[in-house]
This record gives structure tokens, C-alpha cells and sequence, in this order.
């Protein structure tokens, strides 16, 4: 299978919930733009706890988002896949936030 058909079945899987991707990326862009670095909401460890609490919520959401629900998830393969869906949101988030905090220069 080409690397192009593997990208367009990712894109048409995504494009459901391109909005919510852009909603995600609009506080830290808007706090960039618009907040003065002093005055900034993420400051000293606080993307850390950001990202953790995006990743808990986003694997809470994630059963219902796939039309399952939480209750289904059973087997030691369920939590593990539903684990490494947390900590990759998590640090997806965190690689995000971080650099959009630090400033310009």
C-alpha cells in the first residue's frame, strides 16, 4: 500500500473531528497572542498538569467517541491501548503547550 492511500485513510478518519482539534488548539494560540508572558495562565509546571488532565479526560471520551462504551473495557489489551491513548494525548498536548509558552525571544 502506497504511503499517499495510507495518508488519505488517516485524513478522511480525522476529518470528523478536525473542529474539536482546532478548539484544542485555540486557547494556547489565542494565550500566545494575546497575553502579555507575565501575565500568562501556564507558567512554572503547569503544562504538565494541563496535559495529564486533557490525556485522563480524552481516554474517558475516547469509548464513546468509538460508539463503545467504558464498561467494555475489559481485557489487561483494553486498558493497555486505552492507557497509551492517555499518555500519547498527553504528550501531544504537552509538546503544543510548551513551546507556545516560552515566548518569541
Amino acid at each position: 500500500m502506497p504511503v499517499e492511500s495510507i495518508l488519505i485513510v488517516l485524513f478522511y478518519s480525522v476529518k470528523p473531528y478536525l473542529w474539536v482539534l482546532a478548539l484544542f488548539l485555540m486557547l494556547p494560540v489565542c494565550e500566545f497572542l494575546f497575553i502579555p508572558p507575565d501575565y500568562r495562565l501556564m507558567g512554572n509546571g503547569m503544562h504538565l498538569l494541563v496535559s495529564l488532565a486533557v490525556g485522563i479526560l480524552t481516554g474517558l471520551a475516547v469509548p464513546s467517541l468509538m460508539m463503545s462504551q467504558l464498561s467494555y473495557v475489559v481485557t489487561i489489551a483494553d486498558w493497555a491501548a486505552l492507557v497509551l491513548i492517555m499518555l500519547g494525548i498527553s504528550v501531544y498536548v504537552w509538546l503544543i503547550l510548551r513551546p507556545l509558552n516560552r515566548g518569541i525571544g
